[in-house]
């Protein structure tokens, strides 16, 4: 496991033994055979899964037993009662020892203190079954298809965007005359901005280009209609589809750099394209933020000791007629589901719904990692350093392109004139023109807004990168 994924991977993990919610949402995602794969970074999901499963295995194990004694202390009482007090004595201790085995067993090991990644990877590696591995992220996905307006949802909140139109047919001057202008491709603009992030300061810097599609407009260009749409397609037909399907499908360079474990995830997502002599730029940047509260409860467990136990055997009794009580009826309900699964009751369902109805979404709604995250920073550094991120992104774009530029002969000078501008504000600058307001379209747009620097205080754009105003 990647080092700086290991932090919140332990913490999906850990919910996922602690939080049946939780791990409901994972076997869902993965079971999901109709919705595309989201794009997952920064933490392995595959490891969470095992571990959803292991719990879940044993949490099917414990309603077994519980409905058993549930049956035999039903017959006893009505046989010989006091049999049926000794059966739920031990239908009492085993729940205890449940509590037990889970939170300070299984959950303790993935405590911040405690967490070893190879070792947890060696205990849970189990099989996992071939229909919930297709539903897997792998690191070869380039395609993401996502269901709302966003195509970058998943990527974590939106920090800034601008975007950059410049007429490559305007010559510079050069000794009183025009330059002679060399013919400027696409790619090697592209190629220039990587060169030039891939020298900066951004830390575990990965780049792959990407494919993004509307999950409405996902029915054009998938192959099978009626199974979930590829994670992936060979990299070198990514331009073929963004050219056959101008209006749906538009591939974005994505850099992205992980730090702080994983808690915290820049991405650049940067997208050049040309319109006759006009070259377009486009750079979104998105953060996935620190974990949430919600998932750190693994770290809140205290120390065993005595005290400790006897306040998890106190707990464990008061909850454990609720849940011997519920044993039977979450039974019922994992034989119902597994039946539905076995006979494919939904998946026929919603297939006669895509093959009855025109406009399908195929998309995925978010990352599990962007539903992790928190509306706050957890540390005054990680502010500073996402800021940092932010900046240096920019300014390595920019000025990547004004040399790409200049080495093409073409004038860049009313560009120069606002490059501070771009540093320091998130604007649309249209041949040297600079539009200043923020724009928001459609449903689930957002003209700016970013959380808050410092923990519990909402912030506006403004002053989330440090301007005045």
């Amino acid at each position: 496991m990647d080092e700086h994924h290991a932090e919140v991977t332990r913490l999906a993990a850990a919910t996922s033994v602690l939080d049946s919610e939780f791990r409901g949402e994972i076997f869902a995602r993965a079971r999901d055979r109709f919705h595309a794969t989201a794009l997952e970074f920064g933490f392995d999901f595959g490891l969470v899964l095992r571990v959803a499963l292991e719990v879940d295995r044993r949490q099917a194990g414990y309603d077994v037993i519980n409905s058993a004694f549930i049956v035999a202390g039903a017959i006893a009482f009505a046989v010989a009662p006091p049999v049926s007090f000794l059966i739920g004595l031990a239908v009492l201790t085993v729940n205890i020892y449940k509590r037990y085995e889970e939170r300070l067993i299984i959950a303790a090991q993935f405590r911040q203190d405690r967490y070893d990644p190879v070792a947890v990877n060696a205990q849970f590696d189990m099989h996992v079954p071939p229909e919930l591995m297709v539903g897997l992220p792998t690191p070869l996905q380039n395609v993401a298809i996502y269901a709302g307006y966003s195509p970058f949802d998943g990527s974590g909140t939106s920090i800034g965007n601008w975007t950059i139109a410049i007429d490559t047919s305007r010559p510079k001057q050069a000794a009183g005359a025009p330059a002679q202008l060399y013919t400027l491709e696409v790619d090697s603009v592209e190629q220039a901005l990587t060169e030039a992030l891939a020298r900066s300061d951004l830390p575990n810097l990965e780049v792959k280009d990407c494919l993004f599609v509307n999950g409405v407009d996902a029915a054009q260009i998938t192959q099978d209609p009626l199974h979930r749409p590829a994670q992936s397609i060979d990299p070198s037909q990514l331009h073929a589809y963004e050219d056959h399907y101008p209006q749906i499908a538009r591939r974005y360079r994505w850099f992205r750099s992980a730090s702080w474990n994983g808690e915290l995830v820049f991405s650049a997502f940067v997208r050049c394209s040309k319109s006759g002599s006009q070259l377009i730029l486009e750079c979104v940047h998105c953060l996935l933020s620190p974990v949430d509260d919600r998932y750190r409860t693994v770290d809140r467990l205290p120390n065993e000791n005595a005290r400790m136990v006897c306040r998890e055997i106190l707990a464990a009794m008061f909850l454990a007629p609720f849940a011997i009580a519920a044993s039977p009826f979450l039974l019922v309900g994992r034989a119902w589901a597994a039946l539905h699964r076995w006979f494919g009751t939904d998946a026929t369902a919603v297939r006669r719904g895509i093959s009855d109805r025109v406009g399908f979404n195929y998309g995925a709604t978010s990352s599990l990692r962007a539903a992790m995250s928190g509306s706050e920073y957890r540390h005054y550094f990680q502010a500073r350093d996402a800021e940092t991120y932010h900046r240096i992104a920019d300014q390595r774009i920019t000025a990547a392109l004004l040399d790409c530029l200049d080495l093409h002969g073409v004038d860049t000078s009313k560009m120069k004139e606002q490059t501070g501008v771009i540093l320091n504000h998130g604007i649309i600058v249209r041949d040297g023109k600079v539009d200043w307001q923020s724009l928001a379209v459609g449903t689930g747009a957002q003209a700016s807004g970013v959380f808050s620097r410092d923990k519990g205080q909402p912030a506006t754009m403004a002053k989330a990168r440090g301007t005045n105003g």
